[in-house]
């Protein structure tokens, strides 16, 4: 900058004391390799989630080769699948990461090249550790018998931080949002019964037009808790519970209605479901299954692919909630039972009185055909980071067992490691 050609403009113009040079030098694109400017989870992390991704940053557009990224976990191969494109991959595990395992993530620098066909300048390894599982948190669950697993089960859930339906701030409607995220496309969700992409907040039912998404009550509401609030006039902790509550499609929600979960094996109306993810859109077991009428002499059978989540949804339901009061914020909770019988199974407002869902049988079938897998965990543990709880079942599969669901809360709950406390939490 010429000295002689700046003044100021305050009083008297005055001149810089001195010219001003600054030097730099341009970068040859041809000749400069990519970076990586970061991966995640980040060299040296520990207490990383099984059912983590890896996600990888550059500094420019990259184009990557086969074998450009390889994980191992405790000297095993993990495969990967690769999505992305620009300056961003994501590595997908194949497989959940074994609990506590270590792995080792390297990014090979020769299958990684920028628009000038430059590599990496290095290969690129980071190193993290894998979490050995849910820690201490079921410490006190008592397996010894079907009615102390039952209330040890239930001490160890219950008092849950409960949020609005809806309204200002985190509710349920922001917090499913995530869960259902579009794993290619986070301003997605994908619903639960037609596995159709949405764009997130705008294709609410009662804010975007044509085809849109709700929140199903798996538990029907209608069974056992109406209302949004408690008694207190606070969110009421079973309706606006996002382990039980699932983004839908707004028609198929409806079809749905309150009918039990049950095999659809005759007189049953197909509602297909979408090609997304990998998964739907085949009809058959890619079809979910309705027969009327609305209430305990219809059906609705899900999809082959979510009947595991919507069975342990409902299981969770029926050890959450005991009847009782809420430990926590002091409101009236219902007691929620589990049933083969489907004349038991009607409307329920009362707290004084057990309210029934089911059917038990086929929804532990459908526990056994379709396991936990990595999306499930990783909702799971998302929910757990606003609610405070999880459920049990997507990670103990083999806890969900009939003699559990049709055993009563004992006398006494016997807590491992612990004096025994009496079932209504006072001693």
């Amino acid at each position: 900058m010429i000295a002689a050609a700046i003044t100021d403009n305050d009083g008297t113009p005055d001149h810089p004391a001195a010219d001003t040079v600054v030097v730099f030098q341009t970068r040859d694109p041809a000749t400069t390799p990519p970076t990586v400017v970061s991966v995640t989870p980040a060299d040296g992390a520990t207490n990383v989630p099984p059912a983590s991704d890896i996600t990888v940053v550059f500094s420019e557009a990259v184009t990557t080769a086969t074998g450009a990224f390889t994980l191992a976990c405790d000297a095993t191969q993990v495969d990967l699948i690769q999505t992305g494109s620009g300056a961003q991959r994501t590595l997908t595990p194949a497989t959940l990461l074994a609990q506590g395992a270590d792995c080792s993530f390297t990014i090979l620098a020769s299958a990684v090249t920028n628009a000038w066909n430059v590599p990496l300048a290095a290969n690129v390894t980071t190193t993290f550790e894998v979490g050995a599982g849910t820690g201490a948190y079921y410490d006190t669950v008592n397996t010894a018998s079907p009615e102390q697993l039952r209330c040890s089960l239930h001490r160890t859930i219950r008092g849950h931080t409960a949020y609005p339906y809806s309204g200002s701030g985190t509710n349920t409607w922001t917090i499913l949002e995530l869960a259902q995220a579009n794993p290619s496309n986070p301003n997605q969700i994908v619903d639960v019964y037609r596995n159709r992409l949405y764009t997130a907040v705008s294709d609410r039912a009662g804010t975007g037009s044509g085809i849109t998404y709700n929140r199903e009550h798996t538990w029907p509401n209608s069974l056992g808790f109406p209302s949004q609030t408690g008694n207190l006039g606070l969110p009421n902790a079973p309706y606006t519970d996002t382990h039980m509550l699932w983004l839908s499609d707004t028609q198929y929600n409806s079809d749905r209605g309150n009918k039990p979960f049950a095999n659809c094996d005759s007189g049953c109306g197909e509602r297909p479901t979408e090609a997304n993810g990998g998964v739907g859109g085949d009809g058959g077991g890619d079809s979910n299954w309705v027969r009327s009428p609305d209430g305990n002499q219809g059906s609705f059978e899900s999809w082959d692919h979510r009947k595991g989540e919507m069975a342990r949804a409902i299981f969770y339901m029926a050890i959450r909630y005991e009847g009782g009061v809420d430990p926590v914020s002091g409101q009236n909770e219902p007691q929620l039972e589990l049933t083969d019988v489907r004349a038991q199974i009607v409307g329920m407002n009362d707290y004084t009185q057990t309210a029934y869902m089911g059917l038990l049988a086929d929804l532990l079938a459908w526990h056994l055909a379709d396991p936990p897998d990595a999306e499930e965990i990783a909702r799971n543990d998302l929910i757990q980071t606003f609610q405070g709880n999880r459920n049990p079942f997507v990670d103990h599969p083999e806890w969900a067992t009939r003699a559990l669901f049709e055993s009563s809360n004992p006398p006494v709950c016997e807590l491992p490691d612990t004096d025994s406390i009496f079932a209504d939490g006072f001693e």
